[in-house]
């Protein structure tokens, strides 16, 4: 993302044990949903416009 500067993107990443969010660089956000053994949950609402 460093060639890309006019570029932005998130990555969503699930099965961990914390929660994460994350700006890697002022383009490229990491966020992480917290996982427990047998009781999955909703993170977050995603919205595309």
């Amino acid at each position: 993302m460093l060639k890309h500067v006019n570029k932005h993107a998130i990555v969503f990443c699930g099965h961990a044990h914390h929660l994460a969010d994350i700006s890697i660089l002022p383009n490229l956000r990491v966020v992480v949903g917290e996982s427990s053994l047998g009781a999955p949950q909703i993170q977050g609402l995603i919205t595309i416009s």
